[in-house]
């Protein structure tokens, strides 16, 4: 009964912190929409400009293949002296520049080149405008073939048409990676900070010599506060999950939700041990954030959200392991978008369940000796 009374304790108290409730339904409900909608991979109204010395209406039907959502092109320039005026200004990402001769070679059955010139610093505008132009001139070939020179595309030569097959997200969605992406690591980050706050507060505030002399043991204590932490993450998670995720964004949830359920309760288990860390390293409430950031920043670069881990140094590599969130971005994405099973996965579920221990440990024995052993 008392442990039931603890972990309401922790409720109440956590329903009177307005702001903290504020925050954690921002991150769990308009975060996650914003990060699903507003976040695309594709490339939608690039800023370009043109170039057309040729002005032949061969030339002008190549640049009307480059056009939006793609690419935004209405802007020519006249020269090249003002394109790299334009360029250095970031008023255009990028410029199509068709040469004079390029009727006359397209009329003589020569090749023919275009200028694609990209701003560099605009890394990911660039790759997707290198990519999308290669497939426009790539159409506009077989155009040529059969408007200009009559001959069927594909009946002059052989050749290998590749089909493609997307499976588990057919329309290439951003939103589907990037809502679930944005709520395994707004988990995570939440997860730590509560559990470091729940009691380096209890140091703060000076109610830690209360349960000092009380006769609650430590292990309940702690204990009661990871439950507290677990359930109303878990809670967080399903009305996420509900209503950003399925409702809003539109997600296809084809797995199991009580296996994503339990790799969730794993990945929570993991990040408040690290929030146990923290909480035993921090003084003070305010020392709190900046460990979070100390602590959360490599879990990131380490998850392979941002890098794929097989892109990573060798030597790097190996740590990708110890990252919670990790586990969490690979097999929840797998769960909830592929309709991955327990069979396929346990052995990386075993792996997950094995840190979040080690790591629950660490965080409880350091915790321990720095609340009631310093003192």
């Amino acid at each position: 009964m008392n442990f039931l009374i603890m972990i309401k304790k922790e409720y109440l108290q956590l329903l009177r912190d307005l702001v903290v409730v504020a925050f954690m339904f921002y991150l769990f409900i308009p975060d996650v929409i914003i990060a699903g909608k507003g976040l695309g991979i594709k490339l939608i109204n690039a800023k370009f400009s043109f170039m057309d010395m040729s002005k032949t209406p061969e030339s002008r039907e190549l640049l009307s293949k480059m056009v939006e959502p793609y690419f935004n092109i209405s802007m020519e320039v006249e020269s090249w002296k003002a394109l790299n005026s334009w360029i250095k200004r970031g008023d255009t990402s990028g410029a199509f520049i068709i040469p004079s001769e390029f009727l006359k070679d397209i009329s003589r059955k020569r090749q023919t080149k275009i200028l694609l010139i990209l701003d560099g610093s605009l890394i990911s505008t660039a790759m997707l405008a290198y990519a999308y132009s290669q497939s426009i001139v790539s159409d506009y070939n077989q155009w040529i073939l059969k408007n200009i020179y009559h001959i069927p595309f594909t009946a002059s030569y052989p050749y290998v048409r590749a089909k493609t097959r997307i499976e588990f997200n057919p329309n290439l969605e951003s939103q589907y990676f990037g809502g679930l992406s944005e709520l395994f690591t707004n988990v995570t980050m939440m997860t730590i900070i509560l559990a470091a706050l729940s009691f380096v507060r209890e140091k703060d505030y000076g109610t830690i010599e209360q349960i000092l002399i009380s006769p609650v043991k430590f292990y309940k204590f702690a204990l009661a506060k990871i439950c507290f932490i677990s359930s109303c993450m878990l809670i967080l998670i399903i009305l996420s999950l509900t209503v950003s995720v399925k409702a809003v964004l539109g997600t296809p949830i084809r797995g199991s939700i009580p296996l994503f359920l339990f790799l969730s309760l794993l990945v929570v288990l993991a990040d408040t041990g690290i929030g146990l860390i923290i909480g035993g390293l921090s003084e003070k409430i305010s020392q709190v954030g900046l460990l979070t950031i100390l602590f959360l920043a490599p879990m990131l670069f380490l998850s392979g959200g941002w890098v794929p881990p097989e892109s990573m140094p060798k030597w790097l590599y190996p740590l990708t392991n110890f990252s919670p969130l990790k586990y969490y971005l690979e097999l929840g994405l797998g769960i909830i978008l592929k309709g991955t099973s327990l069979k396929e996965i346990w052995m990386d579920i075993t792996k997950c369940a094995m840190l979040s221990l080690g790591m629950l440990v660490l965080g409880y024995v350091l915790l321990k000796k720095r609340l009631f052993e310093g003192r």
